[in-house]
Parts: C-alpha cells; structure tokens; sequence
C-alpha cells in the first residue's frame, strides 16, 4: 500500500530591514508497505516567499517572479488571518509575537 501526504506550510514570519518575510514551504510524506516491510520518505522544501513592505503584501516564487496573493490565499488559508493580523495598525505586531501561532 502506497501512501503520500501533501501540504503547504507557513513558517514563522521574519522581520528584516523592516520587510516581515514569510516562507511558504511544501511538505510531503510518502510511506509504503508491502507484506512486512516498510518504507518512508519526507521532505520540506520552500516553494514561495511573501514579503510585506510599506507596499503591501507580495508573493514571490523561488524564481523571484510576482504571483497573485489571491491564489497562495487559496492554497493556504491561513495566510489570510496572518495578514490581517499584522495590517492592523493599532495592534503592535512583532515578528516574535506571530510564531507563537
């Protein structure tokens, strides 16, 4: 029996040069099994970048091409509420405060 597991991942956002950087990683599992034996393999690898700047939020591929914010909301949800949170500008938001999540 074959088995993979595939997800995007947001890694804890990072403050630099005053950009909040954000990884988007891909992680996957795949496991097999045939009569007694078993096999397994995983990997994370990045697959985008979002910068946030005095512009606003940009996604960038790994080849540094701009993608539509839109469509990295819709592969992985939760980058929204992260977003939202740190946009507020009457809370204070620190890159720290954000990996807590």
């Amino acid at each position: 029996m074959m088995m993979l597991k595939q997800k995007l991942r947001i890694e804890p956002p990072v403050k630099a040069d005053g950009l909040i950087l954000i990884t988007i990683s891909e992680v996957a599992f795949f496991s097999h099994t045939q009569g007694g034996a078993a096999s397994f393999l995983g990997y994370k690898k990045p697959k985008a970048l979002v910068v946030i700047g005095p512009e606003g939020p940009k996604v960038l591929n790994l080849d540094g091409e701009i993608e539509k914010l839109e469509m990295m909301i819709e592969n992985v949800p939760e980058l929204k509420d992260i977003l939202t949170e740190i946009s507020r500008p009457s809370q204070k938001t620190d890159a720290l405060s954000l990996q807590k999540r």
